[in-house]
């Protein structure tokens, strides 16, 4: 995949993570080559789910412990029987309940790390680092690498057999130097490995061919790869981060080690080791050798080119450095791969202790940490750690540096998707939405203004062409519609005296009732009324009281006079009669004073109206002189 170029003074993030930490390394473009700015780590609080095995799971797992992990290599069902020491390589294929290879390593199982990334992210803002470009490097269990040859019979099966054996090995080197485009090595690893890959899934790292086959190393993302999941995350979130980049661990150490032989080539740094022995002197191999707490990685490289590449599972930074060693030597051996002249060695423990052994298995090569080629601040000592090593290398894929650009392969398994700058908003959603809506209430009032202008306008023209004799017309038909509403009013006002003089002392037996109820239940004590009947002007009360305070407060409610009082017995308890007299209420229901108010203010509306009249007519009196007064009832 073609790797986009940024300018040399971008800031560049690279990132790796393990099962403990993320840690990442801030890096730019300087006079004299790339530049450590920072360096972050975070420790990591996601929680991994690991899958439960049956006890055959497990016992399978205690008997095939001893053995190697490695990768396919070749293809037909002779390539794995034919390896040496296979038997040490049966049965070691992680497997889940469901008996699946691999399963208990799928990245989906597992939480990402985008909480740790915004807030490394967010530490270089507070810095005054702004636009990052992020770029991942993957371990090498995240990624599935197979071994995928060409043969050299393919496309040649029209050549006639008479043209020798030494012309057939010179086309067959000339072919399998000739490498072939993308989407050729993926529809043959699809055929070899009976599995359809996307284009972005896989890259191929050139090997070095053997007798008359061409081969390539196929570093496969693994579904659900937790670098990218954590991406898709950031980019769900609207971060508007820019993840150009996802390398591998493989791939990094191999440009690593052809930076190193290309700054020895140009004597920038010296060479302790000796001639080669072997009879190919012109060929210089390096070793390339990273123990981690899980696996041990070793790569042989010859002249910048892979060589054989080994993922040992049952080799780890704590066996002993001479089993280390041993092994390896073992495997130099099986796949002939010539004498070593340099080895670079990284471990995640007893590092110095490695680098000694591999000094005395390895005699005549150059031994060195691997780390000691790997850009670095001024301020820092001692070795560095895998994860910040392999976070280094990722920000060297896209600084943009001329050297080393030259040393790396265009390998990336960023799916093309996530590659695209997202487009995010510079304002919080709520902010554009407030800004729409005043935007569209400017609008509208602007548009209201000039459309009231032009009303306005349109008004005044027509005032303008308009003659004195129809002002006068129009003053007249005003007028008499005044004297319309007038007259009407009057007549209103004439009904309403009829229907007062009707309704006056209408309700006066419901409003007495009305009252009389209400104030005798707001008397605590027992007092009753037996009788009353009009007359006169005054209602007449005839009740009985169990005590005397109880009459005294009913009359104070009623506004009443006691007539007359008597005490009596009853079974021995005192009752008093008493007869007592009020007056009876003369006024207008509610319904009638609420229409007359009503009409006195349309009078009142009216006459200020008429009162104002430009023109000639009767008097009109004051406003004030329409309210009628109240009217008292007819005996």
């Amino acid at each position: 995949m073609v790797m986009k170029k940024y300018k040399n003074k971008a800031l560049v993030l690279g990132v790796a993570v393990n099962n403990r930490s993320v840690d990442a390394v801030l890096m730019r473009e300087g006079e004299e080559g790339p530049e450590v700015l920072k360096t972050f780590r975070r420790s990591r609080n996601a929680s991994f789910v690991t899958a439960e095995l049956n006890d055959a799971a497990l016992m399978a797992d205690e008997t095939t412990s001893s053995g190697d992990f490695t990768i396919q290599f070749g293809e037909g069902e002779d390539s794995a029987t034919n390896l040496f020491l296979a038997s040490e390589f049966d049965g070691l294929e992680p497997t889940d309940t469901t008996g699946e290879a691999g399963a208990g390593n799928d990245a989906s199982s597992r939480n990402t790390f985008d909480f740790e990334l915004v807030d490394i992210l967010a530490e270089c803002a507070d810095a005054g680092y702004t636009e990052l470009v992020v770029s991942f490097c993957n371990s090498a269990l995240e990624v599935q690498a197979v071994e995928l040859r060409i043969g050299a019979d393919e496309g040649n099966k029209g050549e006639p057999a008479a043209r020798g054996k030494a012309a057939k090995k010179g086309k067959a080197r000339k072919k399998a130097d000739k490498p072939l485009d993308h989407s050729a090595l993926l529809e043959r690893l699809a055929a070899q490995q009976e599995e359809k890959y996307e284009p972005d899934q896989v890259v191929f790292i050139p090997m070095t061919p053997v007798d008359e086959v061409a081969r390539y190393l196929a570093l496969i993302r693994k579904p659900g790869d937790l670098i990218v999941e954590t991406v898709q995350a950031l980019r769900e979130e609207k971060r508007g981060v820019v993840t150009p980049m996802l390398d591998t661990e493989v791939h990094a150490y191999l440009g690593l080690s052809r930076a190193v032989d290309l700054l020895k080539n140009r004597n920038l740094l010296e060479q302790d080791a000796a001639a080669p022995a072997d009879p190919l002197q012109d060929r210089y191999r390096t070793l390339v050798v990273r123990a981690g707490v899980e696996d041990t990685l070793v790569l042989f490289i010859e002249e910048g080119r892979l060589q054989h590449y080994e993922s040992l599972r049952s080799i780890t930074t704590f066996d002993a450095p001479e089993t280390i060693c041993s092994r390896i030597l073992l495997l130099q051996d099986e796949y002939a791969t010539g004498d070593v002249h340099q080895v670079l060695v990284m471990a995640e423990d007893r590092e110095a202790a490695l680098v000694e052994s591999f000094s005395l298995f390895f005699p005549e090569a150059q031994v060195e940490p691997l780390w000691t080629y790997v850009p670095r601040m001024p301020e820092t000592e001692g070795r560095l750690e895998r994860s910040r090593v392999m976070a280094t290398l990722a920000a060297l894929r896209v600084l943009g540096d001329a050297f080393y650009d030259e040393v790396f392969e265009r390998v990336n398994l960023m799916p093309a998707r996530l590659m695209r700058r997202q487009f995010t908003m510079p304002l919080p959603w709520h902010a554009v939405a407030m800004l729409a809506v005043l935007f569209c209430t400017v609008l509208f009032f602007v548009y209201r203004y000039f459309d009231n202008e032009q009303a306005k306008a349109a008004i005044e023209d027509r005032l303008k062409v308009g003659t004195v004799a129809e002002v006068e017309a129009d003053a007249r038909v005003l007028q008499a519609r005044i004297d319309s509403m007038k007259a009407a009013t009057n007549g209103y006002l004439r009904a309403l005296d009829v229907l007062d003089s009707l309704l006056v002392g209408s309700d006066q037996w419901s409003r007495a009732l009305e009252k009389m109820a209400r104030e005798t239940a707001a008397i605590s004590g027992g007092i009753w009324v037996e009788s009353w009947r009009q007359e006169g002007p005054v209602l007449a009360l005839e009740g009985n009281a169990t005590d005397r305070r109880y009459i005294v407060e009913l009359a104070d409610r009623l506004d009443a006079s006691i007539r007359s009082l008597t005490f009596s017995e009853i079974r021995d308890w005192p009752v008093y009669t008493f007869r007592m007299t009020f007056p009876m209420s003369q006024e207008l229901p509610e319904a009638a004073r609420y229409l007359r108010e009503h009409v006195q203010v349309s009078v009142t509306t009216a006459d200020a109206a008429a009162g104002a009249s430009p023109s000639g007519g009767e008097t009109v009196p004051p406003a004030g002189t329409m309210r009628r007064t109240a009217l008292t009832p007819t005996p």
